[in-house]
């Protein structure tokens, strides 16, 4: 079975997590085989006022980590 690729770069392989905002799948990055961990926000929650600082938030907290 073929895995959905995203943007040329990464290959899906099972959902790992989902919540209130989002849902998590694993993943292989295709230049080299890193396994990643690819994020999907859901419409829903980009619909709330505090969306945008909510993401802005958690991609400062992940880079430093």
């Amino acid at each position: 079975m073929q895995r959905p690729v995203l943007n040329d770069k990464y290959a899906l392989e099972r959902e790992i997590g989902d919540g209130a905002t989002a849902k998590v799948f694993s993943g292989i990055a295709i230049a080299d085989g890193t396994t990643v961990a690819i994020k999907f926000i859901k419409p829903e929650f980009l619909g709330r006022q505090d969306a945008i600082n909510s993401i802005r938030s958690e991609v400062f907290m992940l880079k430093n980590l």
